[in-house]
């Protein structure tokens, strides 16, 4: 993807940085850039470094310009300054007809009195559900009462919507629920990750027969090997996790051969559910018959490709109603101060009074 040509917005910042002070023309930028298609956002940072300047004095020494959002008109950013006596970052929302040269350049005029503008909440649209922003925490986590689960539900719990009409078009995942039929089938014996989509953990899907949906080597490769992560713990890849619920199985006296299909959804939707890749090519495949063809000889026999239409049909679910989300207002408030008040905010302005 030719990032500079598809958002000029970028050439222009790295123009204006070039050439800010006469002696940084030479110095390097980090570039980090991570487009997600499911959401029509996108991620990106730049950083430079100034050399020369004296950290003591109010100069920047390192700035970071951090994209979250940018569509016409549009951008929602986070912007850095190291130094002594230069905040940590100021989270900033534009829309206006003004280039983003122009705005940033401005900011740099105007520091440190920089005013704050912040978005506002789309009419008849909805922040995204915790599980949607954070899908690598688990319904009991730590995460939801600690780091980045904890502050972004603290912040929605000061927005302002329609919660009845926010539970029905947004239904929790399956694996948000526990199964008292299921723990009873498997005689109530602790299994990592063995919670029951069914009573009983059956696919929902027997061996199809015909033509199939060939998934792409690119896909098999993304989903068995790359490193993925639920709630603390990070695996390398699918096997090593699901090698871990089978000794935790051994270890408890559970039933493997009873949880194991449901292990494998579970370990799947958590990894298909960090992957925007892998979601999107669900999405592809629309309601056919899916085939997988691994390398590793171990997943032969353990119903990989029953499993992925089960997952499909629940990623279909949780983001049915993803065109009622307002992605720009959830990022904000993935990155709003701790301690920002959504209804008494004196003293900021809103986008709206541009």
């Amino acid at each position: 993807m030719n990032s500079e040509n598809e958002f000029p917005m970028l050439e222009e910042f790295k123009e204006f940085v070039t050439n800010f002070p006469e002696e940084c023309k030479d110095e390097k930028f980090e570039y980090i850039h991570d487009f997600d298609e499911l959401k029509n956002i996108h991620n990106e940072r730049w950083g430079y470094y100034l050399p020369g300047y004296d950290e003591k004095k109010d100069k920047f020494r390192y700035i970071i310009l951090e994209i979250f959002y940018e569509s016409e008109n549009e951008v929602l950013f986070e912007f850095y300054g190291y130094g002594d006596s230069i905040p940590k970052s100021i989270l900033t929302f534009i829309k206006s007809e003004s280039s983003v040269k122009e705005k940033i350049i401005s900011f740099f005029d105007e520091y440190p009195n920089i005013k704050k503008i912040y978005p506002t909440l789309n009419e008849d649209k909805f922040p995204a559900p915790e599980w949607l922003v954070y899908p690598e925490l688990s319904m009991g986590s730590l995460g939801w009462r600690m780091g980045c689960g904890e502050d972004y539900l603290m912040v929605l719990s000061r927005v302002q919507f329609n919660t009845q009409k926010f539970s029905i078009r947004f239904k929790r995942p399956k694996n948000w629920s526990f199964n008292d039929e299921f723990a009873e089938y498997m005689g109530h014996r602790l299994n990592l990750y063995a919670i029951g989509w069914s009573d009983r953990g059956l696919p929902k899907y027997n061996q199809t027969h015909g033509q199939k949906y060939a998934l792409s080597d690119e896909f098999a490769s993304k989903l068995l090997n790359e490193e993925f992560r639920i709630d603390h713990v990070h695996y390398r890849n699918l096997k090593e996790g699901h090698l871990d619920s089978k000794n935790s199985a051994l270890k408890n006296g559970a039933d493997w051969e009873k949880s194991k299909y449901s292990v494998l959804l579970n370990l799947l939707y958590y990894k298909v559910t960090e992957d925007r890749y892998l979601i999107n090519e669900l999405f592809k495949t629309g309601n056919k018959a899916l085939s997988i063809n691994p390398e590793d000889p171990y997943w032969i026999d353990e119903k990989l490709d029953l499993a992925l239409m089960e997952l499909r049909d629940e990623i279909n679910g949780l983001y049915e109603h993803r065109d009622k989300i307002d992605w720009i207002y959830t990022e904000f408030l993935k990155e709003a101060p701790y301690d920002y008040n959504l209804h008494e905010s004196k003293g900021m302005l809103n986008y709206h009074d541009l």
